[in-house]
């Protein structure tokens, strides 16, 4: 009899802890990254657009970042850049404060569609932050897409005091499934010469994708682009921003490189998980 207490004792210790590791995991999901020359640091306490904690920091330029939750916490989520290799560092004396180590840099291109390629979040919906915002530039815009949205959005503008939807960021909703890939873009908008990433926001929604997959953008203000993205010659298929324009190898390689990250990602993961008795 004192065998069975003991084990169902000890079951449901197991059942909570699973709880917690459930709960801890997905708010380990949020986090915030921005670009920039090494060094270019952004306290816990600033929230931009989204929510307030820890910035990923990191030049964007390298084979693959691991990412940290907005708590401080270690995820499985890792990033890859490609093709941009120039980062933006900048003075525009309309911004200032933490808002201009944010805007003032990031990753620039001229020609190819920055892309970005996340992996290692957990199926689910969430609300994602793209700025693209070019300083000292007017209302210049960069045009950013998401695989699952049904528009482009493009950002720009002068610099009002306060982050505003369509002129320093875009803000799409997209649906994560069981690869646990995120891709994000930026790229030229027509007639632009340059096209900014700053930084990214990703925070979950709570829901269950459905099956077929979705996604929606939502801009406000200067924020339009194309009403179809297939239709702009896109350079990669994941978050991007930067001038529209490719090959479709691109997009080959793009995938099997985000693929071999997402199952290394989950093996760190698992072994994390799993832990010898004491």
């Amino acid at each position: 009899m004192g065998t069975c207490i003991a084990i169902q004792v000890r079951v449901k210790k197991l059942a909570l802890l699973g709880v917690l590791a459930l709960a801890a995991t997905a708010h380990a999901q949020a986090i915030n990254v921005n670009f920039g020359p090494a060094g270019t640091k952004l306290p816990s306490s600033y929230a931009a657009a989204g929510d307030a904690g820890t910035w990923n920091s990191v030049t964007g330029i390298g084979p693959m970042f691991d990412l940290v939750a907005i708590d401080g916490s270690p995820t499985a989520i890792t990033a890859y850049q490609s093709p941009t290799d120039t980062l933006l560092a900048a003075s525009d004396p309309s911004v200032s404060g933490d808002d201009a180590t944010l805007l003032n840099n990031g990753l620039v291109t001229s020609d190819a569609e920055t892309c970005l390629f996340f992996s290692g979040f957990q199926p689910g919906r969430y609300e994602v932050f793209i700025y693209a915002w070019l300083p000292n530039r007017g209302g210049e815009k960069s045009r950013t897409r998401q695989d699952q949205a049904a528009h482009t959005i493009d950002v720009g503008g002068p610099w009002s005091g306060a982050h505003v939807e369509g002129v320093t960021y875009a803000r799409y909703i997209v649906d994560v499934h069981a690869d646990g890939m995120l891709p994000t873009h930026s790229g030229l908008a027509p007639g632009a010469t340059e096209a900014a990433l700053n930084a990214l926001q990703i925070r979950p929604l709570g829901t269950t994708p459905p099956d077929g997959g979705s996604g929606s953008g939502s801009g406000s203000g200067s924020g339009s682009g194309s009403d179809d993205p297939m239709t702009d010659p896109g350079g990669c298929s994941s978050t991007h921003s930067g001038v529209a324009g490719g090959s479709g190898a691109l997009v080959l390689f793009a995938f099997a490189f985000a693929l071999a990250i997402t199952l290394r990602a989950r093996r760190r993961a698992l072994a994390g998980l799993v832990r010898p008795r004491p």
